[in-house]
């Protein structure tokens, strides 16, 4: 028999072989994410984290042996890595504000995240074995926010998105 999912379907990310998927399960009573993995030929979902903490937005290494999650506490998020075969889960950051982690870097040493920190955003390199982290894009003012980083195959580019907040006056005449 397979296992009763309980929630709405989150977040998904197929491996880089395409014959795994990873997703996250949104739990209906608190809104926290259990990450999943399956394959894609028969759909038997296996929890690779265990609740305790809310881990969703999975993004596979380049190896597929790890899954790089973002972790929610309270009102930040933090980086983690999912080891797949054991289920253990490490973190990678303890910085109040958002750490939104979205793709490997393809040598799967590092991974890209969209950060806020003090008010400000920024893409950054975080280390998964040390949690060291280095600035992709320089922090700008609190109108412009980053996000989706993503590295590309040969790691010589990392692409994203950058957008600015505006203000904007409206009048409509009342009838």
């Amino acid at each position: 028999p397979q296992p009763r999912l309980t929630g709405r379907l989150g977040e998904v990310d197929i491996a880089p072989s395409g014959s795994r998927l990873a997703f996250s399960i949104i739990a209906p009573r608190d809104g926290g994410r259990i990450t999943y993995v399956t394959g894609l030929n028969r759909f038997e979902p296996r929890a690779v984290s265990d609740g305790r903490a809310s881990a969703g937005y999975p993004a596979w290494s380049p190896d597929e042996s790890r899954i790089a999650v973002q972790i929610k506490e309270g009102s930040s998020t933090q980086a983690g890595v999912i080891d797949v075969r054991t289920g253990v889960m490490t973190r990678l950051t303890n910085q109040e504000g958002q750490t939104w982690v979205r793709s490997w870097s393809p040598d799967g040493r590092k991974v890209a995240a969209a950060t806020l920190r003090g008010g400000s955003w920024s893409v950054q390199w975080i280390d998964v074995e040390s949690g060291r982290q280095g600035t992709i894009t320089s922090a700008e003012s609190a109108r412009v926010y980053f996000r989706y980083p993503h590295w590309s195959p040969r790691g010589d580019v990392v692409l994203f998105e950058r957008g600015e907040v505006r203000g904007n006056i409206w009048m409509l005449p009342l009838r």
